[in-house]
C-alpha cells in the first residue's frame, strides 16, 4: 500500500459525492501503516485495545481461523458449482424466458456468485453483441433485486448499473449510459458501496463514457483512481486495463510521454500467459506511442520481438 496515496482526486470524490469517506479513511490509515512504524504501531495497539473492549479474542481468533476457512471452502466450491450451473443454463434460453425463470426461481439464481458471472458475461460481450451485453447486466441486477438480503446488495446493483450504462455507452447512446451511471453514483454515494474492486470498475467504466463525451479531464481523474482501487484490491490485470486505457487517453489527447508511461506500467502488471490478447493489445499500443515519439528503433525492436504473436 506505500505506493497508494490519499490524492486530490480522492478527496474530491468524496466532496462530490461519488465516495463514502469510509474509503479514503481506510487508504489513508493502510498508507500510514505502511509507511510509519509510529502510526503503525499506534494503530495496532489502538485495534488490540478496541478488540479487548469489545470481548474480541485475537488469539482464539488466529486458532480457530483455518478451521473455519477449511469448513467455509466446501460451501464456497458449491456455491461457485452452482452458479456456473445456473449461468449455463441462463445462457441457453431466450433473452424472455431469462428474466422469466429468474423471478419465478424460489431456491435458484440466488446467489452473488452469479451475479458476479453475470457481469463478467456482459464484459465480454460489450462490443461483439451491445445488446445482449445490456441484458446480462440488467439480469445480474434483477438476480439481487429478487434476492435483497444477498451480502453486498448495494455493492452489487452499482456494479450491474455501471455494466448496463457501459452497453449504452458502447451503442452510441451516451444519454442512457449518463442515466445509468447517475444512478450507480446514487448507490455508492447513498448506500455505502465500499468494495475496491467495485470502485475501480465503476470509475474505469465512466471514465470510457467521459472519453467519449470528449471530458478529458474528468476521464483522467477517473481512470487514475479506477487504478488506484485496482491496487487497493490486488487485481493486476483489472490494473492493465485500466492503464491500457489511460495511455490510450493520454495518445489521444496528444500526450505521448505519460501515454508511454502509462502503458508501460500496464505491461508490468501482466505477467505470463495472462490474458494474451490484452499483452499483445499493450505492447501493441506501446510500439505506436514510441513510433510517435520518435523512438523508432525501440518500436521496431518490440514488433519484431512480437512477430509471433501477430501471427498466432
Amino acid at each position: 500500500m506505500a505506493d497508494v496515496h490519499l490524492t486530490r482526486d480522492l478527496l474530491w470524490g468524496v466532496l462530490r459525492g461519488e465516495l463514502t469517506p469510509s474509503v479514503v479513511t481506510g487508504v489513508g490509515l493502510e498508507h500510514l501503516m505502511s509507511l510509519c512504524p509510529t502510526c503503525r504501531k499506534e494503530i495496532t495497539e489502538f485495534q488490540k485495545e478496541q478488540r479487548a473492549a469489545t470481548g474480541g479474542d485475537y488469539g482464539r481468533a488466529l486458532q480457530i481461523l483455518p478451521a473455519l476457512i477449511e469448513k467455509q471452502l466446501p460451501r464456497m466450491e458449491n456455491e461457485q458449482r452452482d452458479a456456473t450451473r445456473d449461468l449455463e443454463d441462463l445462457l441457453s434460453l431466450s433473452r424472455e424466458e431469462r428474466a422469466q425463470r429468474v423471478e419465478r426461481a424460489r431456491s435458484r439464481f440466488r446467489s452473488s456468485t452469479l451475479v458476479r458471472l453475470l457481469v463478467d458475461e456482459s464484459r465480454k460481450r460489450v462490443y461483439e453483441n451491445r445488446e445482449e451485453a445490456f441484458h446480462l447486466a440488467a439480469l445480474a441486477r434483477l438476480v439481487v433485486h429478487r434476492n435483497p438480503r444477498m451480502p453486498q446488495s448495494f455493492d452489487l446493483i452499482a456494479l450491474a448499473t455501471a455494466h448496463m450504462a457501459n452497453a449504452f455507452r458502447a451503442g452510441g447512446n451516451l444519454r442512457e449510459a449518463e442515466d445509468h451511471f447517475s444512478h450507480a453514483r446514487y448507490v455508492v454515494t447513498h448506500h455505502g458501496v465500499t468494495d475496491t474492486e467495485i470502485l475501480a470498475q465503476v470509475d474505469h467504466l465512466e471514465g470510457s463514457l467521459r472519453m467519449d463525451q470528449r471530458q478529458f479531464e474528468r476521464a483522467e481523474e477517473l481512470l487514475i483512481r479506477a487504478a488506484m482501487f485496482c491496487r487497493v484490491s490486488g487485481d493486476r490485470i483489472a490494473t492493465a486495463r485500466v492503464l491500457i486505457k489511460l495511455g490510450a487517453l493520454c495518445f489521444f489527447r496528444g500526450d505521448t510521454a505519460p501515454a508511454i508511461e502509462a502503458t508501460t506500467a500496464a505491461l508490468k502488471e501482466l505477467r505470463g500467459n495472462q490474458e494474451p490478447r490484452l499483452y499483445l493489445c499493450a505492447r501493441y499500443n506501446l510500439a505506436r506511442y514510441l513510433t510517435e515519439d520518435g523512438q523508432y528503433h525501440e518500436a521496431l525492436d518490440m514488433l519484431a520481438v512480437d512477430e509471433d504473436l501477430y501471427r498466432g
